[in-house]
């Protein structure tokens, strides 16, 4: 079915209720179709960003140590570093 092109239309804002021309209306993000001097377009926080999780571990973790992270040899060394201090 062929609509009307609507040139010669009238038509009333869905905010402020003033008769327009047809063609002039412009329609919101909310389905109102309105005059160019009530349109607001969509205020960005209307759709916030998605929110991901909190993080609960971290990305390259490695157990911890079963002994002293000094080897053998360096306790050793330490030791006859101290016995010859006395």
């Amino acid at each position: 079915m062929p609509y009307a092109v609507g040139k010669h239309a009238i038509a009333l804002c869905d905010r402020c209720g003033f008769q327009v021309p047809y063609l002039s209306l412009k329609e919101e993000w909310n389905g109102n179709r309105v005059c160019k001097e009530c349109y607001e377009p969509k205020h960005p926080q209307l759709e916030p960003k998605g929110k991901r999780g909190d993080a609960e571990a971290l990305r390259h973790a490695r157990p911890a140590p079963d002994e002293d992270p000094v080897s053998a040899a360096d306790a050793a060394a330490y030791q006859a570093y101290l016995d010859s201090r006395q």
